[in-house]
């Protein structure tokens, strides 16, 4: 099975995936690493209800009038891209999507926010 359940980070810099058949290893070379040294627009965008069902919510922080967004699958397919125009938008996914973990993408302004959604 190609379910994913979890991803976890060791201290060597080696992710993690745990899945049905087990444990699967991946290399630091094979990822990038993003930090921000301050907090960030980035850091303050909020994506709720998480785990979804279906619905969700995704809050900017103040001062931020719009914003790019991209779902990823665990391939690191674009499923869904949209602009951002309100401080608050409300996505509906897709029946089509798969259940399963997506990583959520937003840039606003110079910083980019990524966080793991999972849809069931």
């Amino acid at each position: 099975s190609n379910v994913i359940y979890d991803i976890a980070f060791d201290t060597l810099g080696n992710g993690w995936l745990a899945t049905a058949n087990g444990l699967a290893k991946v290399k630091p070379d094979f990822y990038t690493e993003v930090k921000f040294s301050t907090p960030s627009v980035g850091s303050m965008v909020k994506a709720f209800p998480n785990p979804t069902q279906g619905i969700l919510n995704i809050q900017l922080p103040a001062g931020v009038n719009s914003a790019q967004m991209v779902l990823y699958d665990m391939n690191g397919r674009a499923v869904l891209k949209m602009n951002l125009n309100s401080l608050k938008t409300t996505i509906v996914l897709s029946k089509q999507l798969e259940k399963g973990i997506y990583f959520l993408q937003i840039r606003a302004q110079s910083h980019v926010s990524s966080q793991k959604v999972l849809y069931y």
